[in-house]
Parts: C-alpha cells; structure tokens; sequence
C-alpha cells in the first residue's frame, strides 16, 4: 500500500490547488488560533467548497478548543478526519462520524513501548507523530518510528522534507506522512518543494 501525503496548513485556493495537482491525498487546515498557519473557518470553507472532494480528504487540526466548538467547525466544513493535537480524548468525538488522528509529540530519544501503550489506549484511528520541539531541526528517530508503524497506522511528521522524506518513508513505511514547513518558502508554499516531496514518496514502490 502506498504511503499517503497530507499537505498542511492550507491558507488559499492557490495552495490547495498547487497539493492537489501533484497528487495530494489529504489537505491540512489549522484551525489552532494560536498557529501561525491558522485560518478562519469562514475562509476555510470558501476554499474547500471549491475543491474536488473525489480526489482529496480534508483534515482539520485543533488543539484543546471547546469539544461543541470542534463539533460545530467538523460539521461546518464538513471534513473528513478531525487532528487532535491536545487533550482532547478521541472517544467523545466519536459523534463527529470522521476519522481522528490524535497527535502525540515526542522527544527524539522517546520510550517507544510507553508510547505504543498510550496509542492503544487513546482508540483513535490514526496517530501522528511529530517533534515535541518545533523548528529545533530534528527528526524523529526512525527506528523507534518504524516500530510503530508496525503496530499503527501512523502519520509522521516532523522534519520533513523534498530531501529526506524518500530516505524515512523507506526506513518507516509509516500509513502517511504530514508536511507543513518543508514544502515551503517564506512561509507560503511552494510549488516546487510540493513538485519534488511528492515525486520522492511516489518513487518508492
């Protein structure tokens, strides 16, 4: 099974557009007030009605907002995988009848058994896996990240980019991978980067 690319943080229709194009399987929005990606629903929806939703699923990403909140957004957009990045227990967001992928930070040198434990017990459908510290640099340890991809269908994010995604995605086999920074230029995405990143996860059979 190939492994799925989510382009993140989503801001216009040119963006989306330009993942689309090249062949994205899933488009991120933040909904995080606090990101610097973030992006009002009202703008989010004039986007993604626009969009051909046969060939794309879209995600929204939120961090400890108010469960009727998150319900409310889930339902406006009507997205097909709702990201929790915080708190939150995926058990009381079954009603939203999406998929969840709960979001698990970790630190490079991460106990992986403790972690499989909490992944077993969050009962979402997918987990993501991204650097505790953004913008540090780092990437997850891939040998730790493959051993739960084995027991997971796993997201990874985290230092991803055009240069290196072919060389993890070969070592993981992760269900997806999750991209943001690494395909960008000056903070917009770049059409270029998106070009390449995915030619590198497609080029593996």
């Amino acid at each position: 099974m190939k492994t799925l690319i989510k382009i993140c943080g989503i801001k216009d229709l040119a963006e989306a557009g330009m993942a689309i194009k090249n062949g994205a399987d899933i488009l991120g929005f933040n909904l995080v007030k606090t990101s610097k990606r973030y992006i009002e629903p009202k703008v989010a929806k004039n986007i993604i009605k626009k969009i051909d939703r046969r060939k794309v699923e879209i995600a929204g990403v939120f961090q400890n907002e108010e469960k009727e909140k998150d319900i409310e957004i889930t339902d406006f957009l009507k997205l097909d995988l709702v990201q929790l990045h915080g708190e939150e227990e995926p058990e009381i967001y079954r009603r939203l009848k999406t998929k969840i992928i709960k979001v698990f930070p970790v630190e490079r040198d991460f106990d992986v058994d403790k972690l499989l434990l909490e992944m077993k017990q969050s009962k979402a459908d997918f987990y993501l896996l991204d650097r505790r510290n953004q913008g540090s640099g780092e990437r997850i340890d891939v040998e730790k990240a493959r051993r739960v991809a084995e027991k997971f269908s796993l997201f990874l994010a985290g230092g991803l980019n055009p240069e290196n995604v072919k060389k993890v995605v070969e070592k993981v086999k992760p269900y997806a991978v999750d991209v943001a920074s690494g395909v960008e230029s000056g903070g917009r995405k770049d059409m270029l980067k998106i070009q390449k990143f995915i030619r590198m996860v497609r080029s593996i059979s």
